[in-house]
């Protein structure tokens, strides 16, 4: 049971006595799967920088706010009304493919739609688990974890991009600048006009490019014509398709 804390309102030590029954249930969940349910194993997953973050909620010293709740149930395995019994829904919002940071880490979360956390990885890490789902699975519980704002499936990751190889200076088009926020789907069917994940097997190389058909044949386009077009071939592997992306503003 949380503790009442003179900061938080008689709604708001519910909620933290609700996370506090809950916490308490899920140690017993998780010990039985062979994971140690600590505050500070909570802390790394949820992306907080301390352990007393995660003390700070579960005792009723610090109200949650739509974002922790959201945190908490995707770690816990719960609906987020069981925590917050408001949160019976979630309002649903258009990915457009491109929502800013700023709206993907505000306090209310109620306007995604799919919420889930996915892993940030390096382009390393994405070469090296071109479209096996089972490498995802694995290296997972390393990975640090964000937000999903949208479609993307279970096996979706997140990647910054480096290069400016998909950047267009043409207003209006669709343009994926150095820093920016990509989100890869291992699991999505590719379709010509997706913008892609593909694997150069001869280069050992991982590049996000355009899938585009052309004359019957598939090419992998850049937006930036000051970068060279790859023809689809056996020298080829497509790992994801991306499903949207955010910027820093």
């Amino acid at each position: 049971m949380a503790k009442k804390h003179a900061r938080l309102t008689e709604e708001e030590i519910v909620y933290a006595n609700n996370l506090s029954d809950i916490w308490s249930k899920k140690k017993i969940e998780f010990k039985l799967k062979g994971i140690k349910l600590t505050q500070d194993y909570a802390a790394e997953r949820m992306g907080f920088d301390a352990q007393g973050t995660i003390s700070q909620y579960i005792n009723g010293y610090t109200p949650l706010n739509d974002s922790a709740v959201y945190k908490f149930s995707d770690l816990l395995g719960v609906n987020p009304s069981e925590i917050k019994p408001s949160l019976t829904s979630f309002v649903n919002k258009r990915l457009t493919g491109n929502i800013s940071a700023k709206e993907s880490q505000q306090d209310s979360f109620s306007s995604i739609t799919h919420h889930k956390l996915v892993p940030i990885i390096t382009w390393e890490l994405a070469k090296e688990w071109k479209n096996d789902i089972l490498l995802y699975k694995t290296n997972l519980k390393n990975s640090k974890l964000i937000y999903n704002p949208g479609k993307g499936g279970i096996y979706t990751y997140v990647l910054k991009v480096f290069d400016k190889s998909m950047s267009s200076l043409i207003p209006g088009e669709k343009t994926y600048p150095v820093d920016s926020y990509i989100y890869i789907d291992m699991n999505k069917r590719v379709a010509p006009e997706n913008q892609v994940m593909a694997y150069i097997k001869s280069s050992n190389t991982i590049v996000l490019r355009s899938y585009i058909e052309d004359s019957g044949q598939l090419w992998l386009m850049p937006i930036n014509p000051q970068y060279n077009k790859i023809q689809v071939t056996d020298d080829i592997i497509i790992c994801g398709v991306c499903v949207g992306k955010y910027e820093d503003v």
